[in-house]
Formats: C-alpha cells, sequence, structure tokens
C-alpha cells in the first residue's frame, strides 16, 4: 500500500486552514483538528477557504494509516492513502 505524508495543519495550527473528517454514523463532515487525527479517519481540508487538492493527482479525500505527529520543524504530519471513496 503506497502512503502519502500530508503536512497540512488543522482549525488549530494555521490560519486559513482547516481539516474535515468524515462522520461514518451521521454521514456528515465535521470540524476536526488535524492533530486528532487517527488510523483509518477519512479527511478532507481546505486552505484559504476552498477545498485543497492535490496537483500531482487530484486526490482530495484521503485515508490516515496512522496518527498525526509533529516534525523536527514542529509541522504537523500525517501518512495517508488516498481514498477512492467519493463523499459529498
Amino acid at each position: 500500500m503506497n502512503g502519502y505524508k500530508a503536512s497540512l495543519s488543522g482549525i488549530d495550527v494555521y490560519s486559513g486552514r482547516k481539516a474535515e473528517k468524515y462522520n461514518v454514523i451521521s454521514h456528515k463532515w465535521e470540524e476536526s483538528y488535524f492533530m486528532d487525527l487517527n488510523n483509518g479517519d477519512i479527511f478532507r481540508f481546505f486552505d484559504n477557504g476552498g477545498r485543497y487538492t492535490n496537483m500531482n493527482n487530484n486526490s482530495n479525500v484521503w485515508m490516515a494509516l496512522g496518527e498525526a505527529w509533529l516534525n523536527e520543524e514542529e509541522i504537523p504530519i500525517i501518512k495517508t492513502q488516498m481514498s477512492f471513496i467519493e463523499i459529498e
């Protein structure tokens, strides 16, 4: 399984960026702190009001493969797998 690293913040770290986690019970997107993402969470994020899309592969929904952590520069990181589920 190929993983991707996302270094984008949650609503608590950088102005203009926010994370949303998909609630599989209510079937709704909910704001989430990036550092609260856990293994198996489906998430997306927004930068300055626009939904972020990875320009290399056009993905805009990811599945977390583990927990978020801070790298040496204190930047939030999470290993992810692209989610092929289209959830709106």
